[in-house]
Parts: structure tokens; C-alpha cells; sequence
């Protein structure tokens, strides 16, 4: 059935006031309807905040029957509505009651038209019961009459669609809906509601949301408040204390301040400050008025909050200070507490009816040092910060070792007060650790010093780690005084860090023990000891063990008697053997000059070879104490080119290399008998034996005597320049050159 509103005064008075209560009970808005195939029974929403974004659903009638997938239903939106340019279908349901009823989505993404006066949402009824196997379309009421709403349009919250901020064309925002749009123009400007009536707009519904928020809604006195205004109509803003919140400035009420701005959209914000006298110490309710005379009829309230404060910003344990209690409500003072502690409260404690109570309060000796909350409780809990001090503490030195003494002053403390504990972080320090026995006592002014041996445990690690430790001292009277001591790490330096064995290292160390003995290991060896000076520090020398492996690197362990435990090491490092060969290059036959270092001392030399050729001397060389030799060696019958010198003393190795090359100037060779070279020398029974090394790396030999003559490697003739070795039996000259007793390398002329 086709309805329309009349405009008589009474019937719009009656339903401006059917909507404001529906409106403020439960979120409804009563609509009009003109002679149309679609009349709308309710439009409800989830939430009457202008600017709101929230559920919108229509509940309508229609003599129509729309078939699904190609029926429609048109929702247009004043402009003043929030409509994003895409809403999903997913977000859109179509729920009907009839015997087929069911609930779907519409089949399509609706279409959405956004016009300069309002947006026009399409929409494409899906089948209403996909449930059934069969397709349902969305059937006409069952009686077509205004008491039945047998369809509902939701769109839900994610559609996004949010509740306007300022005034619709026609003085309230409305919605209408209708199945076609039979070439009507949707986007037009109503004027009042007789316009509504007409074809244009079968279906509507008039809408004014008017809101009121603070930020913040409470605060101390002196905070600043700013009262924002939705959905107003025009001008400035006005905001006044609404007393009895009737949405009048009634005679004695306060104006509090107007916007800077004229409302713009719907919106705008007034700034002023809540202050004592003009706020009382509990709620003040805060409303807005437009140009027009509209107000909120639903008045918003600012809690005025108590504060806290105290006399001074810091205060030390045991100090009587004020805490200052301002606006509060009447009532007594239940607690009052520092960091936690609770603090003695007077035997009558009661906040009067002007809120405001000075309390004389002594900081509890058990708070913590620090930055602490003074926390109130009095009917409403309130709080402030105050930092808790110790009394002015000075330590000389203030860097010190375990066992070390050192002096601990203090001011501040009570006068005449007894120390009852003196702490190094969390060690309590015993009286004989105090050199003036186990009483300190304050003077008249506050003043203590102390003669204080730093404590060390070995079951507590508090001393025996490096860091940086608080010193606390605190009195009979609970006054507490704080110092930081830092305790060093414990170090030891080796001088040279790198040296032969037997050779001699200076160890020193710092941070240890005071005036206690310490241990020095070299890999596990114990190799020394020392006493720390009063401030932890020694030096001493101690002997590289020869047992040291050739190269190596070896720890030194430092332990001090006073916790048993190894506390400081370095390395040290024991370098490899090494030769040195003064000249680059040689020839064949030409003296070399090797030099060593790093050997075992006093050892023989086992094996020198140039080239793989054994060429040590006779006799062998020896290192002297510190593991060094020098000795000259033939370079051996050997191809031109670069060839590796290998020494062996006390089975450490060592290795260099050096280029043998042809000798620059040519020699002319001239064969000779052996027998007449060495003649004299076998005459006189001063030759033993005779070797050459052959360019093939055989070897012939020379000896007087039939069983050599008749050997295949019998040396019958040499050639000049021929490199051999000579055992004489004695010392002799021989070519100018000397011969010692035993083997000689020689080159022949």
C-alpha cells in the first residue's frame, strides 16, 4: 500500500519527536514514503555518531516481484552521506521472510553513480534462498500493507558507508528507495520534505546526528580541552558549562570560548583550559552551540582530577617533606606511598570540602634510590614522581682492587647517627673490614668517613669481577648514602711477548689482590711468583722453559692466593728455528757462510745439505746458549738453479735456499794423473781416501792400495776444478790450500 505524509504542524511535530526518541532508545529513524512500488518501514543504524561508520539496514515492502539476477533495487544517499566509489557484494545482504525467505548477496557488484547532491547505489537482487536447488527471486509482500516489513537491505560495516557530519539540502539527511528509476533524476536538490513526496523520492527518511566529544575527557587543573562539534549547521561554535543539560545558555552558566573557524562540513572545534574556580573538582558537563540554535542534546562531561605534588623534586630517605593535595574529592586519606613503601600517615587524615590538604610526610627508609612515584589514595588514587636520593658519598680512590683500602666520606647522614651497614654491591662488608672498627660513627653536621678494605669472598663473585659496584652506607636512622667503586679488570703484559727458550720475559700485572702473593704458570710450569702492591699491581721476570715446543704459543696463567683461581693470563710465543745465508747466489766450489737462530742451545748440528748434497762441516757446529751458530759451508758439484739449504740441530729444522749459477769466467780444464797429485801425500802415509761427486751423482775415489785400483770407480785421472773431500791423517798443506786432520772439502787445481 502507497502512503504519504502530511505536512499539518502537528503531524511534523509529532514526527520530529517520534525520531529524536527512537533516535536516542535505539538507533531508529522513522521514514516517510510517497505512492511508490517500494514503502520503507524502518532504517536502522548501528550507530548514531555523525561521522560514524557502521551498519545501515532498510526495512521495505514492495508490490513488486524482482526477479533475481536481474531485478534491482536503488538506494540514493543525500551527498551529506559517506558512500565509497566501490562496495563489495560480499558486504551487501537481501534477507526476505516470505515462505521461500532466505538470505543472500546481491548477484553483482553494485553500481555506484556519485552525483553533486547525492550518490545513487545500484543493486542487482541475487537468488534469496541459496539454499534451495531451485533459483528464488525476491516476491512481493504478502499484503502490501505498511504493518508488514517482509524485506531487509543491510549493508554492513564494511561497506563503509558513514553517517554524515554537517546538515542535508533540505535542512536533514535522508536515504530513499525504490525499484526503478522510470528516467526520474535522482541527483537533485530537495528544499524541504513536501519535496519528498513527489515520485522522485518514493521512499525516505530523515536523518539529523548531532554530536559533542573532549579530548581528554579528564585531566588536572589547567589542561587544555578541545570540545569538537559534528553535525552542526552554520556559524561559529559556541561551547558554555550546560549545567542542567538542557542544550540552553541559561542565565548563570559559563561561555567558555567560541570556534575560530565558522562550521565547515558540519564540524568544528573550540580550545579552552579547565580551571579552578570555573570547573568544580568533580564532572562538568560541556555542550556546543551552532549559529542556528542546535545543540547536543546528549552533553558530554570533563572529570577534573586531582593532583599531587610535593615540596621539593628530590629527597633522601628519612626526610620530612610536604605532599600538596589539590582538587580532590572531600574524604579521608587512606595511603600515601613512596616507590611502593608506605609512609606513616598523621592519626586524622580527611580532605576538606575545598579539596585542597598540605600533609607532612617522611620519606620511608625503605624506598628505592631513584626516580619513585608518590602514589594517594584518598577516595580517588593520584600521583607524582620525586627522586630519592642518597646522602653526597665521595670514594678516594674510587677505582680499587679487592683488599685495597680506601676512604669513604659522607655528609648528610643524621647527626650523631651510628653506620649499621656498609654494602659493595650486594656483599656486606664485616667489621674487619673497616679499619676503624665495626662502629662509624656520624658527627653533629651529618659527616662520616671511613677507612674501608675492599672485601673479597671466593664463594662470592661480587669483588672478583670486573665492573663498577655501588658502595652503600646506611645510618641508624635509615639515611642512606650511595658511591660508585669501580673494579678493573685484572691484566697482565708480557715484555718481549715473543722470545727463545731460557730466554728471560718481564711479567706484569694489574688489578689484582692488594698485598697478596700471586702464581705464575708458563703452560702449566710454574715458573714465578710476586706480591701486589697496595693498589694490586707487580712486576717480575721469569725463564722461558726449555721444555717449550720449537715454534710455539704458551699461555701464562697469573693466580692470586686470595681466591685460588687463575685471574690474568697473555701469550707468549716461542718462535721456529731459522738460517740465514749471507750470499744470494754461488758457484759450485765457492764458500757460503750460514748463519742460525732459534735451535736448542748447545746442541750439535746433525744435517746440512745444499741441494739434497750433505755438505756439513768438520767438525760439525754448534749452537752456543742461545741457540745461534755461524759456520762456512762448500756449496756441493750441483746443477745451475735455485737450490734449498736444510740445517738439523737437536731435531728442530730449518731451511733457506740459494741460487746456484755457472762460474762467469771459463776455466781451462787440465787432466791430470791422481796418483801424481797426491804422490807426496801417499809417500808421506798422510792419505786416507780421495772423493769426487760426479756430475751423474756417482762417486769415484782414490786410495793407494790394489783393491782400489781395480774397482770400476777408481779415480785414475781428475780434472781441474773437480770438487772432492780429503781425509788426511794430520794437518798439511796441500795446492796452497791447508788440509786439517779428518775430511776437507777442496777444489783441485
Amino acid at each position: 500500500m502507497n502512503t504519504k505524509i502530511g505536512t499539518s504542524f502537528g503531524l511534523a511535530m509529532l514526527l520530529a519527536i517520534g525520531v529524536i526518541a527512537a533516535m536516542l532508545a535505539f538507533g531508529f529513524f522513522s521514514p516517510s514514503k510517497a505512492t511508490a512500488d517500494v514503502d520503507v518501514e524502518d532504517i536502522t543504524l548501528s550507530s548514531a555518531t555523525a561521522g560514524a561508520s557502521g551498519q545501515i539496514q532498510i526495512a521495505f515492502t514492495t508490490d513488486t516481484r524482482l526477479v533475481a539476477g536481474s531485478g534491482q533495487l536503488i538506494v540514493t544517499f543525500d551527498a551529506t552521506w559517506g558512500v565509497p566509489s566501490t562496495i563489495a557484494k560480499e558486504h551487501i545482504t537481501i534477507t526476505t521472510s516470505g515462505s521461500t525467505g532466505g538470505t543472500s548477496n546481491p548477484t553483482l557488484d553494485p553500481t555506484i553513480v556519485i552525483g553533486a547532491n547525492s550518490t545513487v547505489v545500484t543493486i542487482t537482487v541475487g537468488d534469496t534462498n541459496p539454499a534451495r536447488t531451485d533459483t528464488q527471486s525476491l516476491q512481493a509482500s504478502v499484503n502490501g500493507t505498511d504493518a508488514t516489513s517482509d524485506h531487509y537491505l543491510t549493508f554492513s560495516p564494511l561497506a563503509a558507508i558513514t553517517n554524515p557530519t554537517s546538515q542535508a539540502t533540505h535542512l536533514t539527511s535522508w536515504i530513499a528507495l525504490h525499484t526503478t528509476t522510470d528516467g526520474t533524476n535522482l541527483d537533485v536538490t530537495p528544499t524541504t520534505s513536501a519535496h519528498m513526496t513527489t515520485a522522485s523520492y518514493v521512499s525516505w527518511t530523515e536523518v539529523s546526528l548531532r554530536t559533542v566529544s573532549l579530548s581528554p575527557t579528564s585531566g588536572v587543573n589547567g589542561t587544555s580541552i578541545t570540545a569538537t562539534g559534528k553535525g552542526f549547521v552554520t556559524g561559529s561554535l559556541t561551547a558554555w558549562i550546560d549545567t542542567n543539560t538542557d542544550g540552553v545558555i541559561d542565565s548563570g552558566e559559563i561561555v567558555l570560548g567560541t570556534s575560530d573557524s565558522t562550521v565547515a562540513s558540519g564540524t568544528a572545534t573550540v580550545t579552552f583550559t579547565a580551571s579552578i574556580p570555573t570547573f568544580g573538582t568533580g564532572t562538568t558537563a560541556i555542550n556546543l552551540m551552532d549559529g542556528n540554535g542546535n545543540a547536543d542534546a546528549t552533553v558530554p562531561t570533563f572529570s577534573m582530577l586531582g593532583s599531587v605534588t610535593t615540596s621539593v623534586t628530590e629527597a633522601k630517605r628519612g626526610q620530612a617533606i610536604t605532599v600538596k593535595l589539590r582538587q580532590f574529592a572531600a574524604g579521608d586519606v587512606t595511603s600515601i606511598t613512596f616507590g611502593g613503601s608506605g609512609a606513616t600517615l598523621p592519626s586524622t587524615v580527611t580532605v576538606p570540602a575545598s579539596g585542597t590538604l598540605d600533609l607532612a610526610i617522611t620519606v620511608p627508609t625503605t624506598t628505592s634510590l631513584g626516580t619513585q612515584r608518590v602514589n594517594v589514595v584518598a577516595g580517588e588514587t593520584r600521583n607524582n614522581s620525586i627522586d630519592i636520593i642518597g646522602a653526597p658519598m665521595t670514594l678516594s680512590p674510587s677505582t680499587a682492587v679487592p683488599l685495597q683500602t680506601i676512604t669513604v666520606s659522607g655528609s648528610g647522614f643524621n647527626g650523631g647517627a651510628t653506620v649499621s651497614t656498609i654494602t659493595v654491591g650486594n656483599f656486606t662488608v664485616v667489621a674487619a673490614n673497616i679499619a676503624s672498627g665495626a662502629t662509624v660513627t656520624a658527627d653533629d653536621s651529618g659527616n662520616i668517613v671511613a677507612q674501608l678494605k675492599i672485601p673479597i669472598d671466593a664463594t662470592d663473585s661480587t669483588t672478583r669481577t670486573a665492573g663498577t659496584y655501588k658502595i652503600t652506607v646506611t645510618d641508624s636512622a635509615g639515611r642512606t648514602g650511595q658511591a660508585d667503586l669501580v673494579i678493573p679488570s685484572r691484566v697482565v703484559t708480557l715484555s718481549p711477548a715473543s722470545s727463545r727458550r731460557a730466554s728471560t720475559v718481564t711479567v706484569e700485572g694489574t688489578g689484582f689482590p692488594a698485598s697478596t702473593s700471586v702464581t705464575v704458570k708458563y703452560a702449566s710450569t710454574t715458573v714465578g711468583s710476586a706480591t701486589p702492591d697496595s693498589a694490586g699491581a707487580f712486576s717480575t721476570t721469569i725463564t722461558v722453559p726449555t721444555t717449550a715446543s720449537i715454534p710455539s704459543t704458551n699461555t701464562v696463567l697469573v693466580t692470586s692466593s686470595a681466591d685460588g683461581a687463575p685471574t690474568g693470563s697473555a701469550s707468549h710465543a716461542v718462535p721456529g728455528a731459522s738460517i740465514t745465508i749471507s750470499e744470494s747466489s754461488a758457484v759450485s766450489g765457492e764458500q757460503i757462510t750460514v748463519t742460525g737462530e732459534g735451535f736448542p742451545g748447545y746442541a750439535t748440528m746433525t744435517a746440512l745439505t745444499v741441494g739434497a748434497v750433505s755438505a756439513i762441516p768438520t767438525p760439525a757446529p754448534s749452537t752456543d746458549i742461545d741457540g745461534k751458530f755461524t759456520t762456512t759451508v762448500l756449496v756441493p758439484q750441483l746443477a745451475s738453479g735455485t737450490q734449498a739449504v736444510l740445517a738439523t740441530i737437536g731435531g728442530i729444522a730449518a731451511n733457506s735456499s740459494i741460487s746456484v749459477t755457472t762460474a762467469v769466467a771459463a776455466t781451462v780444464v787440465v787432466t791430470q794423473t791422481t796418483a801424481d797429485v797426491f804422490a807426496d801425500e801417499v809417500a808421506s802415509g798422510n792419505l786416507v781416501i780421495v772423493w769426487r761427486l760426479n756430475t751423474d751423482q756417482t762417486w769415484s775415489f782414490y786410495r793407494e792400495g790394489e783393491a782400489f785400483t781395480i774397482a770400476d770407480n777408481f779415480m785414475s785421472e781428475h780434472d781441474s776444478g773437480d770438487i772432492v773431500q780429503i781425509k788426511v791423517v794430520a794437518d798439511t798443506t796441500f795446492q796452497g790450500k791447508d788440509l786439517v786432520a779428518g775430511w776437507t772439502f777442496h777444489v783441485l787445481d
